[in-house]
Formats: C-alpha cells, structure tokens, sequence
C-alpha cells in the first residue's frame, strides 16, 4: 500500500516560542497518525448538519463579503483553548493590504471576543456584507494592533464567477 501524499499542511506561525512551534509539530504529526491508522468512509468524515461538531459551514449560507483570508483554529495541546490564526492571505486581497500576515492571530472580531465561539460563528462575523468592513484584534510579530478590513465579494478578488 502506498504512503498517502500530504497536501496543505497547515504552517506553524513564526512568532511563536521554540517550545509551542514543537509542542505544534507535535501535535500535528499525532493527528496525522490517528487519521492514517483508521480508514473511514466518506459518510462517516461528512457530519450531519445538526452535529454541533461540524467545522465547515455550507458556503452556500454564508454571508458573500471576504476579506481574503484562510484561518486555521488550533490548540497546542488538548484541553488547551484554541487559538485562531491567519493560515494564508491572497496577496491581492483587502487583508494584505491593510498589513495583515500569516501567523497573525485573531483576538476578537468587532470587539467581540472569539472565546467561546465555534468556528462558523467566528466565520460569520467575519464575513459579511459586501463594502461593509470589520474590525479585526491581531496580535502578531508586528504587535497588538486593530486593523479594519473592507469586505469584498469573491469574484473581485479571485475574477471567476461563482457557480
């Protein structure tokens, strides 16, 4: 049986401490174990819209304004609050433009703190409208900082029309 190729490997953020980008890699790769040594079938990696586990909500109902982001949820160790960071930023996007970077974490959205929230609650507050902005808490290698975002819709940003 061939090794699986491993794509999109999230990146641990450079501002972190020696120790928590280990304790990261760590981790990581413990997961990458335990997703290898069990096979599941696709049903069962598809959870039912009800499960108050489901981490991706349906594009479909999300509000249409990004700001060019992809954000990565992550804790260095269970039992550990999760930490939500900047994964990537398209380079032509509002967020690059406003100094955001890869690594950044995201503290609260709006003024409200992320704590507490599951990750398509903090999705929907980040997205919005389109030609509204928000107001994003970051901490990063340039500091603590509040930046504001203009949102704008896909097809700006990426020039193909959704289907």
């Amino acid at each position: 049986m061939k090794t699986p190729i491993i794509k999109n490997i999230p990146k641990i953020p450079k501002h972190l401490k020696v120790r928590d980008r280990l304790r990261s890699i760590a981790f990581l790769v413990f997961v990458m174990s335990l997703v290898w040594a069990v096979p599941v079938s696709a049903e069962e990696m598809t959870p039912s819209p009800s499960s108050p586990h489901q981490v991706y909500p349906s594009d479909s109902s999300l509000p249409r304004g990004i700001i060019g982001v992809a954000i990565h949820l992550s804790a260095h160790r269970v039992g550990d609050p999760a930490r939500l960071y900047i994964r990537a930023i398209h380079p032509e996007g509002p967020a690059a433009k406003v100094g955001l970077e890869h690594g950044d974490e995201i503290l609260a959205v709006n003024g409200n703190s992320l704590n507490g929230k599951t990750y398509e609650q903090i999705i929907r507050l980040i997205r919005g409208d389109i030609g509204e902005t928000v107001r994003l808490q970051v901490n990063g290698a340039r500091g603590n900082r509040e930046v504001t975002v203009p949102r704008i819709s896909e097809e700006t940003l990426t020039g193909k029309k959704r289907t």
